[in-house]
This record gives C-alpha cells, sequence and structure tokens, in this order.
C-alpha cells in the first residue's frame, strides 16, 4: 500500500545575511540546526536576486513574478505593494490544506492579506 503524503515545506528567508552560514562553508558562523536542515533537504547554491531591493525580491520569490508584473516594484515600508490580483506563496499552499505560519516578519504584502493560519513573533510586535 502506498501512501501520497505531501512534503514539508520550510521556506527560510533572512534579512542581510547572504551566505554566512556553515553549511556555505564559513567556518567562523556556528549554525548547526541550520546545517543539518541544509544536509537532508535542499541547499540553493546558485540563485539569484529578482531585484537588488529587498521587498521587490521576496515578492518575486513568493509570487513566482518579476517585481513589474506582480506590482511590488519598491520597499514596503515607502508605501510599494503587490498587485490586488497576486496570490503569495502563503495563500496558495494554506488554500491546499498546508499550514501556514509566519515567525517573525515580512514586508512584502499586509498580514490580513497573507490569512495565516498562525503567526510567532519572535521578539515584540510583527512588522508588514
Amino acid at each position: 500500500m502506498t501512501v501520497n503524503k505531501r512534503p514539508d515545506i520550510l521556506l527560510i528567508n533572512t534579512h542581510d545575511s547572504g551566505r554566512y552560514f556553515g553549511c556555505y562553508g564559513v567556518a567562523t558562523v556556528n549554525s548547526p540546526h541550520l546545517d543539518s536542515l541544509a544536509a537532508t533537504g535542499v541547499l540553493f547554491e546558485n540563485m539569484i536576486a529578482a531585484s537588488p531591493i529587498c521587498s521587490p525580491s521576496r515578492g518575486a520569490m513568493v509570487t513566482g513574478r518579476w517585481p513589474q508584473r506582480n506590482g511590488l516594484l519598491g520597499l514596503t515600508h515607502h508605501g510599494f505593494r503587490l498587485n490586488s490580483n497576486e496570490r503569495h506563496a502563503a495563500q496558495i499552499f494554506r488554500d491546499s490544506g498546508y499550514e501556514t505560519v509566519l515567525f517573525h516578519f515580512q514586508h512584502v504584502a499586509e498580514k490580513a492579506r497573507m490569512a495565516w493560519t498562525g503567526i510567532r513573533p519572535l521578539f515584540g510586535a510583527i512588522a508588514g
């Protein structure tokens, strides 16, 4: 009997860390938990950014569309937003029955629009 189980998906997106983790060969960084995840999961070794600015680049990653198509052309804290018809990956996963939990913060779209199944702040209030 074969059981079709959907894969667990964990998207970790850090802010301004680059590739400064042990799993990328940086011996001076102690990141054993991330290193373990990288060893047993998928480790991106060749990736480009859709934009040199963080919000549009993250927006492209979670919509699968270029910033000029999804509407997020600048920083969200300067008023830029995804187009109203854009669907964030969290929405797509939630609508497919996944639990979608935001840990800490995001700055791609308004929290109410994302309809996360859970929000877990790490340090105080959640921005976004």
